[in-house]
């Protein structure tokens, strides 16, 4: 116990280490010093701006989960039929073997930051893990 401990303090130095190297060799302006992201961080978090956007932000996220943990409860469900599973796996596959990285910045992208956005890029995240796991179960 004491070792894992020990390995955790040391690797989050090693971490602070490598952070505070890549901003001293690449520059503060694409690799900001630890102490002065840390600073900015306290400073943005003493704002009710900050906290109303994480606010919305928390909300967002959590309407795209249930969404998706309501179809994909389905479609878990309705994958135990073989003729249903038959019709319903390919799509699934094919988003879940996709990095959300390669599609979901895009969408976002196209669709704009504001509104449902997030929401549907949310659901189409969680969907597919959701769908297999019911299914499988």
């Amino acid at each position: 116990m004491k070792r894992t401990i020990a390995a955790g303090i040391i690797g989050v130095a090693l971490l602070i280490a490598l952070w505070t190297s890549l901003s001293i060799i690449l520059g503060g302006y694409l690799v900001p010093e630890p102490w002065t992201a840390v600073a900015e961080a306290i400073s943005l978090l003493s704002s009710a701006f900050a906290w109303r956007q994480i606010g919305i932000t928390l909300l967002r996220v959590s309407v795209g989960f249930a969404i998706a943990l309501t179809l994909g409860t389905i479609t878990g469900m309705v994958t135990a039929k073989p003729f249903l599973a038959a019709l319903v796996k390919p799509l699934l596959i094919v988003m879940q073997g996709m990095p959300p990285i390669l599609w979901a910045i895009p969408l976002i992208l196209i669709l704009g930051f504001g509104g449902a956005a997030p929401i549907v890029v949310i659901t189409l995240i969680c969907y597919p893990l959701i769908a297999f796991t019911i299914g499988e179960g």
